[in-house]
C-alpha cells in the first residue's frame, strides 16, 4: 500500500519536477524543462540526482531520483536524497510521503527512528504551511471536498479534570472509526492539532458554533464532528456527540447521547459512532462489535501518550502508549502510534553515513 501510495505520487510528479523553479536564476527553469534528461542507468540517475541536489538544483535533482525510483524502489540512497530535494523544494507533503516508506525498509533503529521525525515535521509544516496561506486570504468557506470531514476535540463540558486526557483519546478513536469508509476523507488529529497552534487557541474553544465556517474552511471540511463529555456521578459519564454542516454550523441529523460508566467509555464511543455514520449517510458500523480498548484505564494511558506526543515529549508519551499496550493488549491502534514514534533526529551527513553501510 505504502508502494502504490508513492508510486502514484511520483508519476504525477515527474511532469511537475521539470517545471521552472520559482528561485531558480534567470533562464536556468526554463533550459531544464527543454533541456534535462536524466541518465539512462537507474545508477547514475541516482547519482545525477544527488549531484543536482547538493548543487541546489532540486527540481532536477527530483527528476534524476524519480527516474532511479522507478527501476529501484528499494535503494536507500535514492530514496533519501528524494526526500531530501522534496523537503528543500518545501514539497513537505511528497517528503513525508518517501521518508514514511523509506521507513518501511529494514533499517538500522537510529535511522528509522531519524526518518519518523522527519516524516513528523514535514507533514506537520506541509498542515501549517496550508493553514496560514488559507489565513492570509478569504476563500470560500468549507472548500474541501463533499465527503470531507474533521472530528474536533471534544468540551469537557463537567470541567473534571480526570476527563482533560480522554478528550484527544476520544478524539482519535472517532478518526479510525470513520477512516474505515473508503468515500470519506478524514482529516489527520495532527492538522487539528497545528490549527489549534496557529491560532493560539484552547482545542475547546474549536467548538464556538460562530467559528465553524472559519474552522471547516482552514481545515477544508464539508462536516465537522463536534460533541462534549460530561461526568455525571462518582461512575457516571455522558457522551454527546454531532455532526455539523461546515458551511452554516448546523447540525446535521439526530446527533447522540449516551450515559454509561467511565468503565465503559469506550463502548459508548461505539454507540456515537454508529449514530454519526448515519447521520452522515453512510451505513453504520460498530454495532455489535467488541470495544477496544476494553479497558478505560488504557485510553486514558493512551490519551496521555497523545498529549506528551503533541508537546515532543516522546518518552513520556513512548512510557504511556506502552502502560495502554499493558493494560490492553488488543489495543491495536496504541502500537500504530509507538511505532511511530519520531527518534533523535540526525543530520543529512549522519543519514547519508547510515545509507552508505546498507
Amino acid at each position: 500500500m505504502q508502494l502504490l501510495l508513492v508510486t502514484i505520487l511520483l508519476c504525477g510528479a515527474f511532469q511537475h519536477s521539470l517545471a521552472p523553479a520559482t528561485n531558480a536564476p534567470a533562464g536556468v527553469g526554463q533550459a531544464s524543462r527543454v533541456s534535462y534528461e536524466p541518465p539512462a542507468d537507474w545508477r547514475q540517475q541516482r547519482e545525477s540526482g544527488v549531484d543536482h541536489y547538493k548543487a541546489g538544483q532540486h527540481r532536477r535533482a527530483i527528476s534524476a531520483l524519480i527516474a532511479a525510483f522507478r527501476t529501484n524502489s528499494r535503494d536507500p540512497r535514492t530514496l533519501l536524497y528524494l526526500g531530501l530535494s522534496y523537503e528543500s523544494a518545501h514539497e513537505y507533503d511528497k517528503a513525508a510521503i518517501i521518508y514514511r516508506y523509506f521507513a518501511t525498509l529494514k533499517l538500522p533503529d537510529s535511522l528509522l527512528g531519524a526518518l519518523r521525525a522527519r516524516v513528523r515535521d514535514n507533514f506537520r509544516m506541509s498542515w501549517r504551511r496550508e493553514i496560514q496561506r488559507k489565513l492570509s486570504k478569504s476563500d470560500a468557506v468549507a472548500s474541501g471536498s463533499s465527503n470531507s470531514v474533521a472530528v474536533l476535540y471534544f468540551r469537557n463540558v463537567s470541567g473534571w479534570s480526570e476527563l482533560d486526557p480522554v478528550i484527544k483519546g476520544i478524539a482519535e478513536l472517532l478518526i479510525h472509526d470513520l477512516a474505515k469508509f473508503k468515500r470519506l476523507k478524514v482529516a489527520d488529529r495532527g492538522k487539528i492539532q497545528v490549527l489549534v497552534e496557529e491560532l493560539g487557541m484552547r482545542p475547546t474553544e474549536l467548538y464556538d458554533r460562530t467559528k465553524i465556517p472559519e474552522i471547516a474552511r482552514l481545515l477544508e471540511a464539508n462536516f465537522l464532528i463536534t460533541g462534549g463529555i460530561e461526568r455525571i456521578d462518582e461512575t457516571d459519564v455522558r457522551l454527546s456527540a454531532g455532526v455539523v454542516d461546515g458551511r452554516t454550523g448546523d447540525l446535521i441529523g439526530a446527533g447522540i447521547q449516551v450515559r454509561g460508566r467511565l468503565s465503559e467509555l469506550a463502548a459508548l464511543e461505539k454507540e456515537v459512532i454508529v449514530q454519526l455514520t448515519k447521520d452522515l449517510g453512510l451505513e453504520p458500523v460498530g454495532a455489535g462489535s467488541k470495544p477496544v480498548p476494553a479497558n478505560s484505564l488504557a485510553l486514558i494511558a493512551f490519551s496521555k501518550g497523545l498529549d506528551f506526543e503533541d508537546r515532543n515529549q516522546f518518552s513520556a508519551a513512548r512510557k504511556h502508549y506502552q502502560e495502554a499496550l499493558r493494560l490492553d493488549r488488543n489495543f491495536r491502534l496504541v502500537r500504530h502510534f509507538q511505532e511511530g514514534l519520531p527518534g533523535p533526529r540526525l543530520s543529512e551527513s549522519e543519514m547519508e553515513k547510515l545509507v552508505a553501510g546498507l
